[in-house]
């Protein structure tokens, strides 16, 4: 495999993570928000958009102490370790907001650490496709 394919296709699937997780938490906020019926969200819906954030932040939970093979969450594990906010403050805001989603407790549904990472992975995204683009 080239490196350009290599690439391609790991933009390709980054890009589906990153759709994804932006859909779930546009229907989840939707759902905290009470404008379901403004999106034309069934109750199912939202709960399902809940569960698609729990797996990814217990995924991304799990690789902070325990590195894996899965390339997106290596990106987002190593650009939390470095920023500015300590670790300790990621996994706790993360567990906050995994318990929040499963006890569907919305008052402590801060969406505030899914944003920051959906701004990490759409800033990777965009540097990848330029990459592709400006070969």
């Amino acid at each position: 495999m080239s490196i350009h394919s290599g690439l391609a296709s790991h933009v390709e699937e980054e890009g589906e993570i990153l759709r994804r997780l932006n859909e779930a938490t546009l229907h989840f906020q939707a759902g905290i928000l009470g404008d379901t019926e403004l999106l034309g969200l069934t109750h199912k819906q939202v709960k399902k958009s809940g569960k698609v954030l729990s797996e990814f932040l217990q995924n991304l939970l799990e690789a902070i102490d325990k590195p894996t093979g899965d390339a997106t969450i290596t990106f987002l594990v190593n650009c939390l370790r470095d920023g500015p906010k300590p670790m300790e403050d990621w996994k706790e805001d993360i567990h906050r907001l995994v318990n929040a989603i499963k006890t569907e407790k919305s008052d402590d549904a801060n969406l505030s650490a899914i944003e920051d990472i959906l701004a990490l992975l759409n800033d990777d995204y965009s540097e990848g496709v330029r990459a592709l683009y400006y070969r």
